[in-house]
C-alpha cells in the first residue's frame, strides 16, 4: 500500500508532524492558492483580483491611503511582511480573498479595527513556497518566539473563512468574541499559542471542520461546537487535560493527532467511528486508550507510539480495518490483547520495552483484499481456506526484550517482508499459515531456539543472522531465490519508531 499527497506549507502542521515514524506521506492537496505580495514596489490592489473593499455601513470612510476600492473583486492572497502594509488597510471592513499576514515584524493589529469579513483564509501564519529557505526559517524563529503579541484590532470580526493564528502571545482569545461563523474551509488553526489556557471567547463560532490547537498553558478546549464529520482534528499542550465537545465527533476523514497532553485516557474520543489516520504520541500521563470502543476504522493508519505510562490498548480491539497497525515504543505496555476482526496492511509491535506477550490474533487479516470493491456481505461462503492469496505488505516484531513467544496472526497466507529482530528473551516463533514471503529476516535473537515454520515453502530473501540457539537446518526444506545464514552474533538493529531494518 502506498501513500503520497503534496503537503503545502499552507497546511497547518499537523499535517506533517501527524505522520511521524509511521513511514507514510499524506497530506491535504487543497491549502494552496494564489499569492498577492503587497511589497515595495507592488501596484495597487486593483490591478489584481485580491482586492480589499469597504462596505460603508456608517463607517468613517477609510483613510486617504487605504486600498479598500469599490466595487469588490474576489480571490487571491493578500500577503502582508511589514506593518506599514498593515496601517494601508485601516478602514476596510471586507476583504473578498485571503489576508496572510507574516512573521517578519511585531505587528499592531489595530489597523484591522473596522474588518468585519474576510471571504477566505485570515491567517497568520510562516512558510511559503514564494519566499526563501532563509526567509522561511527566520519567520519560523519569530513565530515560535510569539511574534503576535495582541490580538487587539480584530473586535469587528463577524465572519472568515477559515483562521490561522501561529505563535500568539496574547493572553487569551477576547478580541475574538464577536467571531461567529468560519464559512470557507472551516479551518480553525491555534498552534503554539504561548498563553492561552482555554477557548472560551470563540464559544460561539460555527462551522468548525478542521482544528489544531497547540500550546504549552492549554488546558481545555470545552465550549467548542464541534461537527460529527471533521476534517482534521490536534490537539497538544502539556497541561491538556480536557479535549471538550471532542466526543461529538464521529468521523475524522484525515488525520487525528493528540500527542503532549495531560490526559489520563481517551473517553472523550468516545463517539468516533472513523479516522483517515490516528496517532496517539508522548501522552506522559495516558494510562488507556479507553474512549476509542467505537473505532471501527482507519483508512491509513493508526500509530501508538511513546506513551510511557500506557498499559491498556485493549480500547482498540473493535478495530475492523486499518492501512498500517503501529504500536510502539510504550514502555509499559505489557500485553496486547486479541484484535478479533481486524484487517491490515502493515502490523509493527516494536520497541515495547516490558512487552510479554502478543496474543493470537483470532481475525482474519486481510480476508477480502484479494477481492477488491466487493463487499463481504454479499460472499457468505468465501473463507479463507479458499482465498488464492492473501499478502499483506509487511509484519514487524522487533526491538521487545522481554516477549518469549510470538504466533503471526491467524489467516495471514503471505506477505511481502516479515521481520523478527532483536527480541531478546524470544524462544519460540510460529509462522502461523505463511506460505510464501519476499523477504524473511529472523535477525538477533540471542535466545531463540525454535521456529515453526509449518506452511512455509518459498521465500525470496532469507536472512537468518544473529541468533545462536537456532539451528541454521530449520530452513533446509524452504526453497529460497537467495539467502543469508549465519548463526554468529551481531548487534542488535536499529528498531526504533518503526524503522528496523531487515
Amino acid at each position: 500500500m502506498s501513500h503520497s499527497i503534496r503537503i503545502s506549507q499552507h497546511c497547518p502542521r499537523l499535517l506533517r508532524g501527524a505522520l511521524a515514524g509511521s513511514g507514510l506521506a499524506i497530506g491535504l492537496s487543497a491549502c494552496s492558492g494564489d499569492v498577492v505580495n503587497l511589497g515595495e514596489g507592488q501596484s495597487p490592489l486593483p490591478a489584481y483580483s485580491g482586492e480589499v473593499v469597504s462596505r460603508g455601513r456608517g463607517q468613517d470612510p477609510p483613510r486617504s491611503y487605504s486600498r479598500c476600492p469599490v466595487p469588490p473583486t474576489p480571490g487571491g492572497s493578500v500577503v502582508v511582511t511589514r506593518q506599514a502594509q498593515l496601517d494601508e488597510l485601516e478602514g476596510c471592513e471586507l476583504l473578498p480573498g485571503d489576508l496572510n499576514v507574516r512573521p517578519l515584524f511585531y505587528p499592531d493589529l489595530r489597523p484591522l479595527h473596522a474588518l468585519q469579513i474576510v471571504t477566505g483564509r485570515l491567517s497568520f501564519f510562516a512558510g511559503d513556497d514564494a519566499f526563501s529557505a532563509q526567509e522561511d526559517e527566520i519567520m519560523r524563529s519569530v513565530a515560535a518566539g510569539g511574534w503576535l503579541r495582541s490580538l487587539a484590532g480584530l473586535e469587528g470580526l463577524e465572519t472568515v473563512g477559515g483562521l490561522q493564528i501561529v505563535g500568539t502571545a496574547a493572553p487569551d482569545l477576547e478580541p475574538l468574541s464577536g467571531l461567529r461563523a468560519l464559512t470557507g474551509d472551516g479551518l480553525l488553526d491555534l498552534e503554539d499559542s504561548h498563553n492561552l489556557r482555554d477557548l472560551a471567547p470563540i464559544g460561539n463560532l460555527d462551522g468548525i471542520r478542521s482544528l489544531v490547537v497547540t500550546g504549552e498553558m492549554l488546558e481545555s478546549l470545552a465550549g467548542l461546537r464541534l461537527s460529527e464529520n471533521m476534517d482534521l482534528l490536534g490537539a497538544s499542550g502539556p497541561r491538556l487535560i480536557d479535549l471538550g465537545a471532542t466526543n461529538e465527533v464521529r468521523r475524522v476523514s484525515s488525520a487525528l493527532r493528540i500527542w503532549r497532553t495531560g490526559l489520563h485516557d481517551l473517553s472523550a474520543l468516545s463517539g468516533l467511528e472513523h479516522v483517515g489516520t490516528l496517532t496517539i504520541e508522548a501522552n506522559p500521563e495516558l494510562l488507556s486508550l479507553a474512549g476509542l470502543e467505537n473505532l471501527s476504522e482507519a483508512a491509513d493508519f493508526v500509530h501508538i507510539a511513546d506513551n510511557p505510562l500506557l498499559a491498556d490498548v485493549s480500547a482498540l480491539a473493535g478495530l475492523e480495518s486499518a492501512g498500517s497497525l503501529q504500536i510502539v515504543e510504550n514502555a509499559s505496555l505489557r500485553r496486547i490483547p486479541d484484535f478479533p476482526v481486524l484487517s491490515v496492511q502493515t502490523l509493527a509491535i516494536m520497541s515495547n520495552s516490558v512487552l510479554e506477550q502478543i496474543a493470537t490474533f483470532t481475525g482474519e487479516l486481510n480476508k477480502w483484499s484479494v477481492l477488491p470493491g466487493v463487499d463481504s456481505r454479499d460472499l457468505p461462503d468465501f473463507t479463507v481456506q479458499n482465498a488464492i492469496a492473501i499478502r499483506p505488505d509487511s509484519l514487524y516484531v522487533a526491538g521487545n526484550p522481554r516477549l518469549d513467544r510470538y504466533t503471526v496472526p491467524a489467516g495471514w497466507r503471505g506477505a511481502q517482508v516479515l521481520v523478527i529482530a532483536d527480541n531478546a528473551s524470544l524462544l519460540e516463533l510460529d509462522l502461523g499459515e505463511i506460505g510464501a514471503l519476499d523477504l524473511l529476516s529472523i535477525k538477533a535473537n540471542p535466545a531463540l531456539e525454535r521456529v515453526e515454520h509449518g506452511q512455509l515453502a518459498r521465500v525470496d530473501l532469507l536472512s537468518v543472522l544473529g541468533n545462536p540457539a537456532l539451528p541454521l537446518a530449520t530452513f533446509d526444506d524452504v526453497q529460497t531465490f537467495q539467502r543469508e545464514m549465519s548463526s554468529e552474533p551481531i548487534p542488535a538493529p536499529n528498531c526504533s519508531y518503526g524503522q528496523c531494518g531487515p
